[in-house]
């Protein structure tokens, strides 16, 4: 059992005597964490330290369940500490005026470096666009953390953009399948992938952006909504071109009709499978089975109507799959077959959609 383990046990045991070992070992290291933030406010630091301490008393157990490492989490909480201070400060046009605080303030710089967010990989076949992206701990001040989220953001005004929301040339096109999450890949950098389906096929050259909310380590769900430990940097905008290469797509395009419904078309991108179906007049959308030479493919998201069309988007086929089904189930009459359509993609490449 390492030293950091039995100090959270025994916080969680006797708290007073857990909490004066721990401000033994560390409270150097939170003073200084939270006095980088507020140089020569030796008062605010103080209370910095106690409120920092309170929080490891009480996420003791959280920290122990999770195996993060107190100093880890100690730096993280100790600088947001001081942060929200300064905020406070400022609003309220009480920061000290000193020059000590001044030359603090030009000197002292974040307490860890922003973690920098690459841009590895873009893929766009026309119907999908796929980032790869990295974050690298260069400092180390993630160690004992799995994972990177992004701040989940309630907006308040209908013209905010999501987290991670996409635009092309200027304009909106979309929000990815998921919400980024960056998994640890070694000791220095956690990936993420994101996959955006596109609100319409497009072609040719684009200037793009993406802003991923921010980035913060710990989050969860309490009684005064979600929280997490803010890392520097606050929001990040992503800007990069990219080309669409739709040559290893491959599509059937209808239209076919059954039963009032009408499948439109069929494309198999190398990531992903598009299915495109419209439905009769005030029907509820089905729920849609898809089967490429007899393999099942799992939806990656639920539907969505387009232009009066219904899109499915699935993962990506059998490469070179050539015939497929496609059937409309009723959801609410234990999927009973509402229409069922089979056809056949041609082993040749085709852009067309």
């Amino acid at each position: 059992m390492s030293e950091e383990t039995e100090l959270l046990r025994l916080i969680l045991r006797e708290p007073e005597t857990g909490l004066e070992e721990a401000m033994r070992r560390y409270a150097p290291f939170v003073k200084a964490a939270a006095g980088r933030v507020l140089p020569g406010a030796p008062q605010e630091v103080e209370e910095c330290m106690a409120d920092t301490f309170i929080a490891l008393w009480k996420n003791a157990g959280t920290l122990l369940d999770r195996q993060i490492p107190p100093k880890a989490w100690l730096a993280v909480t100790a600088r947001n500490k001081a942060l929200n201070r300064l905020r406070v400060l400022r609003r309220q046009n009480a920061l000290p005026l000193d020059e000590t605080f001044a030359a603090g303030l030009d000197e002292a710089g974040p307490l860890a470096e922003d973690p920098a967010v690459t841009l590895r990989e873009i893929y766009c076949d026309g119907l999908y666009l796929r980032l790869a992206l990295t974050l690298e701990d260069s400092d180390g001040s993630l160690a004992g953390y799995d994972q990177v989220t992004t701040e989940q953001r309630v907006l308040e005004n209908p013209d905010e953009l999501a987290d991670a929301s996409l635009l092309i040339d200027g304009e909106y096109a979309g929000a990815p399948f998921t919400a980024p999450l960056f998994q640890r890949v070694d000791e220095t950098t956690f990936a993420a992938e994101l996959i955006y389906p596109l609100r319409e096929p497009i072609a040719g050259t684009h200037e793009a952006s993406v802003t991923l909310f921010t980035l913060g380590v710990g989050g969860s769900w309490g009684e005064n909504g979600y929280t997490q430990y803010d890392l520097p940097g606050g929001d990040r905008t992503l800007t990069f071109s990219f080309t669409v290469d739709s040559s290893a797509n491959r599509s059937w395009t209808g239209p076919v009709e059954q039963n009032g419904y009408t499948l439109e078309a069929i494309v198999a991108t190398p990531g992903e499978t598009c299915v495109m179906l419209r439905l009769p007049e005030g029907a509820e959308p089905p729920s849609v089975l898809v089967e490429a030479d007899g393999t099942p493919l799992e939806m990656a998201r639920g539907q969505r109507m387009e232009d009066g069309v219904w899109r499915y988007d699935f993962d990506a086929a059998p490469a070179g799959a050539v015939e497929w089904t496609v059937t409309a189930a009723d959801k609410n009459n234990g999927d009973a077959t509402l229409a069922r359509f089979a056809v056949e993609i041609a082993q040749e490449t085709s852009q067309d959609f």
